[in-house]
């Protein structure tokens, strides 16, 4: 979900993506910006408005991109494209190929396990 606001006459972004800990974000942004009284309150509504409802979760990988200081979660629901998924999410941490390779197999490997 991305919700953009004016603050200063300049745009504002929230981005929250799968696997983000919505309140600590919400907290941050309402910090950095200055949002007081019920304002957390209405960007969390309209982030939650905004998010898409997706399919039943299957498998939810903690990794360790290289950098970070927590890990960030690659969610995998029904009706996904595990390919394309780990691609995205290989992308937006900058892993390199063969860190994307064995991500691929290890979650293959989860989703596999978990099929009927």
């Amino acid at each position: 979900v991305t919700l953009s606001e004016r603050a200063d006459a300049a745009p504002v972004v929230l981005r929250v993506r799968e696997g983000d800990d919505l309140e600590a974000l919400l907290q941050e942004f309402a910090a950095k910006y200055n949002v007081q009284g019920d304002g957390v309150s209405i960007l969390r509504g309209e982030v939650l408005k905004r998010m898409v409802r997706q399919g039943t979760l299957i498998v939810s990988i903690p990794v360790m991109p290289q950098g970070a200081t927590q890990p960030s979660l690659l969610n995998i629901r029904e009706g996904d494209e595990i390919k394309a998924k780990v691609d995205e999410f290989a992308e937006l941490h900058g892993m390199t190929p063969d860190q994307r390779t064995r991500l691929l197999e290890a979650v293959t490997t989860q989703t596999d396990r978990r099929a009927p």
